[in-house]
């Protein structure tokens, strides 16, 4: 008796997901999730430093998506990399599709030394961006938190960035909150 009781709870529970499956994705989160997998998870995806080999895996496309890039040769590209490892305090990192061979986002953290907060450092987030193809897929969400934590592990005590307007939400969801106004004078 106790064997059947077993088998028909086994059995509705396998009726309730097949029902559950059935009824398909309640929302696009949950669609995308079914598409491709949990991207925290997809060894495919591997977050590292910027490399000069990045120039011929679509880094400078990338950031075309984000604003304008002009035209950005080998050789600058690879004095530009030169230039950020040599740094302690200016990082870019990639989120690359090893499958693919091809950088998918990115964002870059400059550490700036204060006098004040007890002359503190403060973290510059800038230039996240994801490719359109994987936007949605919590790419941006793994490199924004990446790049807070080196600011908490440089001892910042507040990490700083710029977005636009709509791009407010997704940065709240990330635990930053609207402060003051940016102003910038372009040369």
């Amino acid at each position: 008796m106790a064997g059947s009781g077993r088998a028909s709870a086994a059995h509705r529970r396998v009726e309730a997901l097949a029902a559950h499956v059935s009824a398909g994705p309640k929302s696009t989160a949950q669609q995308q999730q079914r598409l491709y997998g949990d991207i925290e998870h997809d060894r495919s995806f591997q977050i590292r430093a910027l490399q000069r080999q990045d120039y011929d895996k679509g880094y400078t496309k990338l950031l075309e998506q984000l604003t304008t890039t002009g035209s950005v040769s080998r050789d600058a590209f690879e004095s530009f990399v030169e230039h950020v490892n040599r740094s302690p305090y200016h990082h870019v990192y990639v989120v690359e599709d090893t499958k693919r061979g091809a950088v998918v986002a990115s964002g870059t953290i400059i550490i700036e030394h204060k006098v004040v907060h007890s002359a503190g450092k403060v973290g510059h987030i800038e230039d996240i961006v994801s490719d359109s193809s994987v936007r949605g897929r919590g790419l941006g969400r793994r490199i924004v938190n990446h790049l807070a934590e080196i600011a908490r592990r440089e001892h910042c005590y507040k990490v700083v960035l710029d977005c636009a307007e709509h791009n407010i939400p997704f940065y709240r969801k990330l635990g930053f909150q609207q402060k003051e106004v940016q102003m910038a004078k372009y040369f």
